[in-house]
């Protein structure tokens, strides 16, 4: 099966760990395919009610409490810069604008080069 995002995820992890090995940072594995309907059950139960983000970096910067990403296999905007019309889109948006409201750098991902280009950034500050 092609699961781009859990590629993405996956590379975006590997090189987090390589450039940046004293930052904790964690990864959401429920929206991955599991076949052991066990362990799904379980990570669904031990983990917020709320949406989950797929990267989470902890790493405080400027005014920045961390750094969150959510992974997409192609850019959820229009050429125009706008959001898609898709309600799950949307909604992920909304949970975006909050936790920056609550003082994270929050953000949709759509490839490895941007993930890169973001965490650098992010880091630098």
């Amino acid at each position: 099966m092609n699961r781009p995002e859990q590629i993405l995820q996956a590379q975006i992890s590997e090189w987090i760990k390589l450039q940046y090995p004293h930052v904790y940072f964690a990864s959401d594995h429920s929206g991955m395919f599991l076949k052991n309907w066990g362990l799904k059950i379980y990570m669904k139960k031990s983990r917020s009610k709320h949406a989950a983000l797929d990267i989470i970096i902890l790493e405080p910067k400027a005014k920045f409490c961390g750094l969150i990403l959510e992974l997409k296999s192609k850019t959820p905007f229009t050429v125009y810069r706008k959001l898609k019309s898709d309600r799950h889109l949307q909604d992920q948006q909304k949970k975006i604008e909050h936790l920056r409201s609550k003082g994270y750098y929050a953000q949709f991902i759509w490839s490895f080069d941007h993930a890169k280009q973001v965490i650098e950034f992010y880091m630098q500050l």
